[in-house]
Parts: C-alpha cells; sequence; structure tokens
C-alpha cells in the first residue's frame, strides 16, 4: 500500500498482524487477569495456601497487569506511527511479562491445568508479538536508513524560480514547473 505525501509515494509499514494480534492480547489478558484471580482465590480457599506466597501471588498479577497494559499501549503506539522506540520499549516489557507468565506457569505455589493453559496461550501469542515486533523495528530501521542513505541522482534537485509560490525541478535534463504546495 502506498500513500502519496506532497509528489512522493510512501510505503506504510505498519504491520496488520501485530497490530491484530495487540487488539487480541487486550481482549485476552482481561479474561486471564479475572480468571488467575479467581484460580487463586480458589486454590486459597481449597489448598492450604501460605500466606506468604498468596500475597506474592496477588502482587506479581497486579505487577503484570500493570506491565501488560503499558506493554500494548507502547506496542500500539509505535506500530501505528511507525517508530522503533514505542516498540522497542513493548518489546522489552514483553520479556518481563513472559517472565511473569512462567512464573505463573511454572513456580507457583500451585499449579492447576487450568493455569497452565492459560499460560500457554498468553505465552504463545507474547511470543508472535515479540517475532512481529522485531521484524516491524527491522522495517522501520530498513527505511530510516533508505531514506537517510538516499543520495540525490545526477541532475535532480529543487530549485526555486523567480515567481513566489512556484518551484522547479530538474529531473533527466528536463525542467518541469510545479506548483509549491
Amino acid at each position: 500500500m502506498a500513500a502519496v505525501r506532497r509528489g512522493r509515494a510512501t510505503s506504510v509499514l505498519s504491520s496488520v498482524p501485530l497490530q491484530i494480534l495487540f487488539y487480541l492480547n487486550v481482549v485476552y489478558y482481561i479474561f486471564y487477569f479475572l480468571a488467575t484471580l479467581m484460580i487463586i482465590i480458589y486454590k486459597s480457599q481449597v489448598f492450604t495456601y501460605p500466606d506468604d506466597f498468596l500475597a506474592l501471588d496477588l502482587i506479581l498479577l497486579f505487577i503484570m497487569a500493570v506491565l501488560e497494559a503499558i506493554r500494548l499501549y507502547f506496542g500500539t503506539k509505535g506500530n501505528l506511527t511507525e517508530e522503533e522506540y514505542p516498540l522497542g520499549i513493548s518489546l522489552v516489557i514483553t520479556a518481563g511479562s513472559i517472565i511473569l507468565s512462567i512464573y505463573f506457569l511454572v513456580w507457583q505455589t500451585y499449579v492447576l491445568r487450568a493455569d497452565v493453559i492459560i499460560n500457554v496461550v498468553l505465552l504463545v501469542t507474547c511470543g508472535l508479538e515479540a517475532i512481529l515486533q522485531v521484524i516491524a523495528i527491522a522495517a522501520f530501521n530498513g527505511r530510516e536508513a533508505g531514506l537517510r542513505g538516499r543520495e540525490p541522482l545526477s541532475g535532480e534537485g529543487i530549485t526555486r524560480t523567480q515567481e513566489p509560490g512556484r518551484v522547479q525541478l530538474a529531473s533527466e535534463g528536463k525542467v518541469n514547473a510545479l506548483k509549491a504546495v
């Protein structure tokens, strides 16, 4: 897809699959948070759950919720604005989110089958997002490097004319008068 901007064709580099995954992850994480909270409450009522570990699990769940909100915000912003910096922040926070998800998958006091299922789904979506974020960052950097390293062709350039509001574009020896925008 190309967008025309002031007589130039520029390509749109935002990743549609990445944006779809961000949207689905917002919906899934709401489910994940509520399900994990209910599972922790269930385990604290049914099993002998040490109070210190219960508090730790709840604190880590809320920290994960905050990190996930920040991660999805920066990821969406970086993808839609085609900027590397917000996507990079989101990628770093993705690593933290994956570590917390692994905690809830492996190192929690009691791990139920429901914990395994919802954490594996979260890990798969985070892993896919991380791969697509790296690809998007590479595409954005490739465009930036292409724009910075481009040398004008011989005879190509823009010169001002004596008439206000008009410029001349010289390309391959031909001179075309264009109205300045």
